[in-house]
């Protein structure tokens, strides 16, 4: 019965927040393809 007491603690804090950094990165790399296509075509 210690996994989920385990979980709630730092370790799943830290798990969210590079699941978020995750998700913020690849939401970068779209806009940045997003502009690469807009230079090209000037």
């Amino acid at each position: 019965m210690w996994l989920p007491q385990r979980f709630k603690g730092p370790q799943f804090i830290e798990s969210k927040h590079i699941y978020y950094q995750n998700i913020l990165a690849m939401i970068n790399n779209i806009k940045k393809r997003g502009h690469n296509k807009d230079l090209k075509k000037l």
